[in-house]
C-alpha cells in the first residue's frame, strides 16, 4: 500500500491522513520513513481501533467492529476525506462504511473507496474485500494477481515493482 501511496504525485498527499490500527506500530514507522524520504508536509497518522485482531474469535469480534464502528465515525466526519484508499481487513470496514454514509448526506463529500486486496490473496477476496464489494461500500476493488481479478471479477492494479 504504501508503494502506491509512494508513486503518487506530491500534491496527493500533502493533506493525507494515514489510518492504522491502534495495535500496529510498524506501519506508523513505515509511513514516517516514507514521508521523511518523500519531504511530505501536512500528513498525520491517526490510530483506530481494529475491527477484529487476529486470530480473534468471531463472537467477540462483535463487540470490537461496533466498538471500532463508533470510533471510526468521529475520523471520518472529521476529515470528511474525497478519497479513501484502503488495505488491511482490521479497519477497513469502519471507515468505509462510514464514507460512504457520510457521503449521502447534503455537504458531505461522496468519497471514492477504493480498496486494494492484499498481495497475499492470490485466488480469492478475503472476507473484508467480499464484504466492500458485496455491500457497494467500496467505489472500486482492487486484485493484485491475475487469478484473483478474473475469478473475483475486480479490476487489476498496475503493479509498480
Amino acid at each position: 500500500m504504501l508503494r502506491l501511496v509512494g508513486s503518487m504525485r506530491e500534491s496527493r498527499v500533502q493533506a493525507a491522513t494515514f489510518l492504522v490500527a491502534a495495535s500496529d506500530g510498524h506501519s506508523e514507522a513505515k509511513v514516517a520513513s516514507l514521508a521523511r524520504e518523500r519531504g511530505w508536509r501536512g500528513w498525520r497518522v491517526v490510530r483506530v481501533p481494529r475491527s477484529r485482531e487476529v486470530g480473534q474469535s468471531y463472537a467477540t469480534s462483535v463487540l470490537t467492529t461496533l466498538w471500532a464502528l463508533l470510533w471510526c465515525l468521529g475520523v471520518v466526519a472529521r476529515e470528511r476525506p474525497h478519497v479513501v484508499l484502503l488495505n488491511g481487513p482490521g479497519t477497513c470496514l469502519p471507515v468505509a462504511f462510514w464514507a460512504r454514509v457520510l457521503g449521502t448526506l447534503p455537504g458531505v463529500p461522496s468519497p471514492h473507496v477504493l480498496f486494494v486486496e492484499s498481495i497475499a490473496r492470490v485466488r480469492e477476496l478475503s472476507l473484508t474485500g467480499r464484504l466492500l464489494l458485496r455491500l457497494r461500500l467500496a467505489t472500486r476493488v482492487f486484485g493484485q494477481w491475475d487469478e484473483i481479478v478474473e475469478r473475483e471479477g475486480v479490476e487489476a492494479i498496475p503493479r509498480l515493482y
